[in-house]
């Protein structure tokens, strides 16, 4: 199974969850300002990556967020990514899960890579 398979197997399971009444909002690959992200890479210190050939920033985008509600009416909001595994990935995936935690702590979003490899904790 290649990790787009595993991705879209994992997704599915993920979609159903979210169809449970606590979850009141999902949005898979969530789009992050270029401009927050770029703020954020610079704040700590590494390079934004560009698209090869030019100089426009790569879209920063976790694999899911959603937002659910407390039974006290409380809402908190969680953006994934997901890696293959959660050993250590390379420089642009490290960067990019970097400046996406950045992004997410600024915020109040709950950020967290999970491997596709295991279950939820």
């Amino acid at each position: 199974m290649s990790v787009v398979q595993a991705r879209s197997a994992f997704a599915r399971r993920e979609l159903v969850e979210a169809r449970q009444p606590n979850v009141v909002n999902y949005v898979e690959q969530f789009p992050i300002d270029r401009d927050s992200t770029q703020a954020c890479a610079r704040a700590l210190g590494i390079q934004h990556a560009v698209y090869k050939g030019s100089s426009m920033p790569v879209l920063v985008t976790p694999d899911e967020v959603f937002t659910s509600r407390s039974p006290s009416g409380d809402q908190e909001t969680h953006a994934h990514d997901f890696v293959q595994s959660l050993a250590p990935q390379n420089k642009f995936v490290r960067d990019r899960h970097a400046i996406a935690a950045a992004h997410c702590k600024c915020e109040g979003v709950r950020y967290v890579v999970r491997s596709i490899n295991e279950e939820y904790a």
